[in-house]
């Protein structure tokens, strides 16, 4: 049984702040010379406002190359996972080129190295709120994303397979939400179950947004592809028309082409991402259902698609293709696709003798870090 605020809050309590702890312990006895700060969503204990939700924490360090506490893991169907990010990162986030910036908002420090580290962090986050309210900047980078619109849109032109137009889709519903968080000077949610509940409730929206956001995901044909993401650019290309947003599409360089020098694949490779696609992401296949939600089983699946590109890159794996078979009116049929692709990934765990982190109780997980992790 999942712990729920309504059936035992102490336990949800005891369970955060565990989890906290062996962290901040963790930061504190083992990378002490590498951890400055470790940071989470401050409403996580308060379980009657955050509910029974797993949660993301996040190390900030000096070195770009320090991951060595990165961990992901599942309590009873909840998703929990520990990244590190550098200052470097976090600085450049201050910059508001995209609303993918809820690290710097509303976040406290489960675990600090010194209070001079919180200080900076604060300022950071500071910086972020004036850059988020400054238009001239913010106008930049929309035209940017745009233009990005635009290229995709050609893209889809030049397909004559709509499965590959999905991905372009994909990216198109992007940089859609990004210009329009970006107008509202806001931050996109963590949460992709929240985006577009939220994005339908912004102050500022384009005319006839909300019809032409449902029809990116509605599409299906190579034909519907097209028309739904020409009436999401003619729809954006009036809001910047009357904002005088300046854009200008200039012809792209061809990229030199990459050698696809593939390592076999490994234990630390794999680290963390059966826990996300067999939790987080399997979560929303099925809440898509429930709710018969298109955009969460779309975005569900073409999230997942990025990671798995991105591992075929990097790995001589076998290519796992589950964004191509999305289907509008079938969500039950996108969730059996991404099943299979879920099967299939788990047999890279068993090939490398891996086993994903999934805890049914928080002893075990607490046996799991004195073993493995804190050597207690």
């Amino acid at each position: 049984m999942n712990l729920n605020t309504t059936y035992e809050p102490y336990e949800l309590f005891k369970r955060n702040n565990l989890i906290s702890q062996i962290i901040g312990a963790e930061s504190k006895n083992k990378y002490f010379d590498e951890v400055d700060l470790v940071i989470l969503n401050p409403y996580v204990n308060c379980p009657s406002i955050y509910g029974s939700k797993g949660f993301n924490m996040i190390a900030i360090t000096k070195r770009e190359d320090f991951h060595a506490l990165d961990q992901c893991f599942v309590i009873k169907d909840e998703y929990f996972s520990i990244f590190s990010k550098s200052w470097s990162e976090i600085l450049k986030l201050a910059e508001y080129e995209n609303p993918s910036v809820n690290i710097l908002r509303n976040f406290t420090a489960s675990y600090k190295k010194t209070l001079e580290h919180w200080i900076y962090y604060y300022n950071i986050a500071d910086l972020l709120d004036q850059n988020m309210h400054r238009d001239e900047s913010i106008y930049l980078y929309v035209s940017k994303h745009f233009i990005e619109i635009l290229r995709r849109y050609d893209d889809i032109l030049a397909t004559y397979d709509f499965r590959q137009a999905f991905k372009y889709l994909y990216k198109i519903i992007k940089r859609t939400e990004y210009i329009i968080f970006m107008l509202n000077h806001r931050s996109l949610p963590n949460d992709l179950k929240s985006v577009k509940s939220t994005i339908l409730q912004l102050d500022f929206l384009p005319n006839k947004f909300a019809e032409a956001y449902e029809g990116l995901v509605s599409a299906y044909t190579l034909d519907e592809i097209k028309k739904a993401s020409l009436s999401m650019i003619i729809c954006l290309k009036k809001t910047l028309d009357s904002l005088d947003i300046q854009y200008q599409q200039v012809a792209r360089k061809s990229l030199p082409s990459i050698p696809l020098n593939r390592e076999p694949i490994t234990d630390e490779a794999l680290t963390g991402t059966c826990e996300l696609i067999y939790s987080k992401w399997r979560t929303n296949m099925y809440t898509a259902i429930k709710e018969n939600n298109r955009y969460l089983s779309f975005m569900t699946m073409a999230k997942c698609q990025e990671l798995y590109n991105e591992m075929y890159k990097k790995y001589d794996i076998p290519f796992l293709s589950i964004l191509e078979h999305y289907n509008p009116h079938d969500l039950s049929w996108n969730a059996n696709v991404f099943e299979k692709a879920l099967s299939n990934w788990f047999k890279l765990y068993q090939k490398v003798g891996k086993k994903p982190n999934i805890f049914g109780t928080l002893n075990e997980l607490e046996n799991y870090y004195e073993q493995k992790v804190l050597h207690l």
